[in-house]
């Protein structure tokens, strides 16, 4: 167990909190295109965060996500090789259930912004270039896999600017390494 994490549980312990919840390797990816076509869809207004459940898989959760109110968005946990903006099996399975919704009858048509979000170490600077990087690698992924137009998409980096889950300086948290998914409309 990593220093950062066995410092979070004893501080949860201590405080009288809930554990948190532990986000593995190779977390199972149980969200499907449906789901995201759900949360996606046009004049919903309901965001929906993709967050790692007790058991340590991935569950759909509602909570709104760090979108403008009445705004369809969609957090995802798109697994990338640490430190860089390489997608894994397990990223890729996940960004083929959001190619299928995006293509869908529903949602096709439709413009998305794709932010990349990392957690707080590291350098903001570095920080920002690693999410910018890591949001364009999704945009190019389903254009390639998806044959989707590059114009359907706006991508930003955020860095550890819009986080999630609040943790301590430096502390890595997980959970704020993710992917949003904003329906901008047509």
């Amino acid at each position: 167990m990593s220093t950062a994490l066995s410092l979070r549980l004893a501080v949860a312990l201590a405080l009288g909190a809930p554990l948190p919840a532990v986000a593995r390797a190779q977390p199972a990816h149980d969200i499907t295109a449906e789901q995201l076509i759900d949360q996606l869809r046009p004049g919903t207004g309901t965001s929906r965060a993709i967050r790692p459940n007790a058991l340590g898989g991935l569950s759909p959760l509602l909570q709104q996500a760090n979108a403008p109110p009445g705004v369809s968005a969609a957090n995802l946990y798109v697994l990338f090789r640490p430190g860089s903006a390489a997608l894994t099996p397990g990223a890729e399975r996940t960004l083929d259930q959001l190619g299928r919704a995006l293509v869908s009858p529903v949602l096709a048509g439709y413009r998305y912004r794709i932010e990349g979000h990392t957690d707080g170490p590291g350098a903001q600077e570095q920080n920002v270039s690693l999410s910018s990087d890591r949001a364009a690698a999704v945009r190019d992924y389903l254009i390639s896999r998806f044959a989707m137009d590059p114009r359907q998409f706006d991508i930003i980096g955020l860095g550890a600017s819009q986080p999630l889950v609040l943790a301590p300086a430096g502390i890595p948290e997980p959970l704020n390494r993710r992917v949003q998914v904003v329906n901008l409309g047509r």
